[in-house]
Order: structure tokens, then C-alpha cells, then sequence
């Protein structure tokens, strides 16, 4: 269906309403130009911030951190070994402190 067709038929199913639907009508029209409006605005943005020169000396910059700095390391492991408690004895412990 081309553009032409599909704003005859809304044309013509508009002129059927009361008038009482025709501010509603027009409050959706501009909420639905409003967002294509607000897409626009954010592609356009998109593509300004990409093509922008504004960040080109990060490229330059030295690399502070890597992938080894994101590891996660589990090094407290064997950590209750100074304590005279086991794991399980620490984990009843910590209930009967929450009350449980």
C-alpha cells in the first residue's frame, strides 16, 4: 500500500469522528513526530560524537591497565587456617548471628 492510499484512509476515518477525538488525534500525531524527532536528533549525535576529532588523543595515550587486571583472584583460600574453626562451624556461626 503506498503513502498516498494509507492518508486517504486515515483521512477518512478521521473525518468519521466525533470532534471530541480529534484532540486526542492530534496529541498522538505529535507524540509520534516528537519521537522521530528525538531519533533523528540521536542518530544524527551518533554520528557527530563518531566522526568527531575530540577523542583522538586517547589514541596516543599510554595503556594503564589490562586484561590481567581485570582477573578476579580467590586468594583466601585456606584463609581459616589461623583460626581454630572450620568452614562449616563458621557458616553456623554466621546464622546464629543473622538470627536464623
Amino acid at each position: 500500500m503506498n503513502r498516498q492510499i494509507i492518508i486517504d484512509r486515515a483521512e477518512k476515518k478521521i473525518r468519521q469522528l466525533p470532534e471530541s477525538n480529534l484532540k486526542e488525534i492530534n496529541d498522538f500525531i505529535d507524540f509520534l513526530l516528537s519521537k522521530m524527532d528525538d531519533k533523528l536528533i540521536l542518530e544524527n549525535l551518533q554520528k557527530l560524537s563518531s566522526e568527531s576529532k575530540s577523542f583522538d588523543f586517547l589514541k596516543d595515550e599510554e595503556e594503564l591497565y589490562n586484561v590481567n587486571d581485570l582477573k578476579v583472584t580467590q586468594n583466601w583460600a585456606d584463609g581459616l587456617n589461623d583460626f581454630d574453626i572450620s568452614s562449616l562451624e563458621l557458616q553456623k556461626k554466621a546464622l546464629e548471628w543473622r538470627g536464623i
